[in-house]
């Protein structure tokens, strides 16, 4: 894959050296280096784009990402709140971000805020649901983690994501 988008990292680092305030091409830049896995050129590049135009909420959304694969898990929060507050779309994903680094931390009880949080916003995003099941079993609430995928299903419509919550309430039931 590296292969691939070289010749457009090329291309973007030469963009941002003709215009280095140009919001635009750093967050393309920092996307390019993120796809490739160098995560820390492109927390550089995604810093550079918030130092630009901090109340553009993409560059702190897709730096929030770079910094959870880090592991930086506290300041990839704090990035995903900034973009919340600055109108990001899809606040459930974000949440469901923001719960796995929560629950990445061994915080629990901020994750199962963070996923109830996104389950209230869209009760139809599956993603919210198997993730709160998924914390419940880490702290062998395997009731708590069938109830809320039976939940799910109540309101879930996506055969795929019911395909889904059906095989994890299955694994959860052999147990």
């Amino acid at each position: 894959i590296r292969k691939r988008y070289e010749p457009k990292i090329e291309e973007a680092k030469a963009l941002t050296e003709a215009n280095p305030q140009d919001l635009q091409t750093r967050f393309q830049l920092g996307y390019l280096y993120d796809i490739v896995g160098r995560y820390d050129e492109a927390e550089i590049e995604y810093r550079k784009a918030v130092e630009i135009d901090s109340r553009h909420p993409f560059p702190h959304l897709n730096l929030g990402h770079v910094l959870k694969k880090k592991g930086r898990y506290r300041k990839a929060i704090e990035e995903y709140r900034a973009a919340m507050e600055l109108g990001a779309p899809d606040p459930v994903g974000i949440l469901n971000n923001m719960g796995s680094c929560y629950n990445s931390m061994q915080d629990f009880p901020s994750a199962e805020d963070a996923f109830k949080k996104a389950v209230e916003v869209n009760p139809k995003n599956h993603y919210a649901y198997v993730n709160l099941a998924i914390l419940y079993e880490t702290r062998n609430e395997t009731a708590e983690a069938i109830g809320i995928l039976q939940k799910a299903k109540e309101v879930v419509t996506d055969p795929v994501a019911l395909r889904t919550i059906d095989d994890f309430t299955s694994k959860l039931l052999r147990r």
